[in-house]
């Protein structure tokens, strides 16, 4: 039973908004403001009526309200991340229904900003502090990998940006709306709740395997935080067109771009990116500890000895290819060159002779007369 307010003393009542949803929650929570809105669902920021405490509740949007597969995935979103116990990773406290029958759940609250907000205002991280998201994000989702679980959906709208007791940045990762169990039993209850062949995710930071609605591991989870590390970086992601099919393209067939010099981005970094942004996931990193190590040796000052990338070898290949026909082309233009040297030294030489020939006084012995 809730507790009332002969069972607790109430803290200072939050003015609730008048546009705020009406369905009632447990008594215990007030919704203060309206925070986003995703794919699903809508996130509130809500205080405990009776400890004060705040706390993020998402509640499925209205649309949706009759929509029975919508309710199983937000209801997956909720088993999913409660599972789950890492202090980068967004805690997930309850779920259940409002006297509505609306599906919600209750998060922690996050006082900062997701990194989407702070690129936005900031244009890019520095890179210290980009190697520390790097490596939280990343040691967070080794966590989930090693439950089973694949999030499908990184971007840096689901990164949320705090900070810690000694004022350095901190990331909590949030929303496993579209996550993928690799559990058996939940891998059938979570592909029922996805169309055969329908791509789920967000194409700008969506893995190549992941653009093909092809089945994925937590490789795709690699290649996607590599995506959103490059966009804290440099302030734009890698892959980016003028259309979602456009920029599912260049996923599929386009090597991710240099950085730009002035940026200095240390070349081990770069590394780590390229190599988690390679197309074959069997050309990726196998496993999210394995970046980990890698970005550990980075601030460690340990060189890293990678094999050469497929971009490098790309390149080396076109140079190679470059070289060949720049070579293929100088010898066909010299056989051509000395072809036409020779035939116009043949022909001008007998030109040359008849006109001599012709000009030139005949000389007759003559007989000189007394």
């Amino acid at each position: 039973m809730d507790p009332t307010l002969s069972d607790l003393d109430v803290v200072a009542q939050p003015r609730q908004q008048a546009d705020l949803p009406t369905h009632q929650l447990p008594n215990q929570y007030v919704l203060m403001e309206k925070v986003s809105e995703g794919g699903m669902g809508s996130i509130y920021k809500a205080q405990n009526r009776f400890t004060g405490a705040e706390f993020a509740i998402k509640l499925l949007r209205p649309e949706f309200a009759n929509d029975e597969r919508a309710a199983q995935r937000f209801a997956f979103e909720a088993k999913s991340a409660m599972s789950l116990r890492h202090p980068n990773i967004c805690r997930v406290h309850d779920f259940g229904l409002t006297e509505a029958k609306v599906p919600y759940l209750v998060m922690d609250w996050v006082n900062g900003i997701s990194l989407g907000s702070k690129i936005l205002r900031d244009r890019r991280l520095p890179i210290k502090e980009a190697i520390r998201l790097y490596q939280q994000t990343a040691s967070a989702l080794a966590h989930a990998h090693q439950s089973k679980l694949v999030h499908r959906d990184l971007k840096p709208e689901n990164l949320m940006l705090s900070r810690d007791a000694e004022g350095r940045s901190e990331v909590q990762l949030v929303d496993f709306g579209i996550a993928k169990s690799l559990d058996a039993e939940d891998g059938l209850q979570a592909a029922a709740l996805t169309k055969t062949g329908l791509i789920v995710g967000t194409p700008v930071y969506m893995s190549p395997e992941q653009a093909r609605a092809e089945q994925v591991d937590g490789r795709t989870d690699i290649y996607s935080l590599a995506c959103v590390i490059f966009f804290a970086l440099t302030g734009r992601p890698p892959f980016l067109g003028p259309t979602v099919v456009d920029t599912i393209t260049k996923h599929l067939i386009e090597a991710p771009p240099d950085f730009n010099p002035s940026l200095k981005v240390p070349s081990d970094l770069q590394k780590i990116i390229y190599k988690s942004l390679e197309k074959d996931p069997c050309q990726r990193y196998n496993t999210m500890e394995e970046v980990l190590a890698d970005l550990m040796k980075l601030t460690a000052g340990v060189s890293l000895n990678h094999k050469p990338l497929s971009r490098d070898r790309q390149r080396v290949r076109s140079r190679l290819t470059l070289l060949v026909w720049f070579t293929l082309g100088f010898i066909t233009m010299y056989a051509i060159s000395i072809g036409l040297q020779t035939l116009m030294g043949d022909g001008g030489g007998d030109s040359g002779l008849t006109k001599n020939n012709k000009a030139a006084p005949t000389n007759h012995p003559s007989t000189k007369r007394s």
